[in-house]
């Protein structure tokens, strides 16, 4: 996705860094939610980060660090393209109904302007 656009979507370079963190008993990977896309994961008070179990030891939870925090990367990617085809599919159905607004419009327009 690249550098951070105007509409606050961003790519894998501007990704906080994983952190492995003993969780619950397990090594778990941890990312921080970018704040600027945070809005994607729910409604406020959701958490702020995504996470995956890496493993029982913290030697196999090493050797899953980058592949896990890579789905959670690719989990954001995936928000932001859906929230960009969400809204493509708005606008496009809201330029449909001014269309069919103008174009009603006209017609009665038309009609007005015969009787006078």
């Amino acid at each position: 996705m690249g550098e951070e656009s105007s509409n606050g979507l961003i790519g894998w370079d501007k990704y906080p860094d994983p952190r492995l963190k003993l969780h619950r008993g397990v090594w778990t990977v941890f990312v921080s939610i970018p704040r600027s896309i945070r809005h994607l994961f729910g409604k406020k008070g959701v958490s702020t980060e995504l996470r995956r179990v890496a493993g029982e030891s913290e030697s196999e939870a090493r050797k899953n660090l980058k592949r896990l925090s890579y789905e959670i990367y690719e989990q954001m990617d995936h928000a932001q393209e859906d929230a960009i085809k969400n809204k493509d599919a708005s606008d496009k159905f809201w330029e449909m109904q001014a269309e069919d607004c103008k174009r009603d419009n006209e017609a009665e327009i038309e009609w007005y302007c015969e009787l006078n």
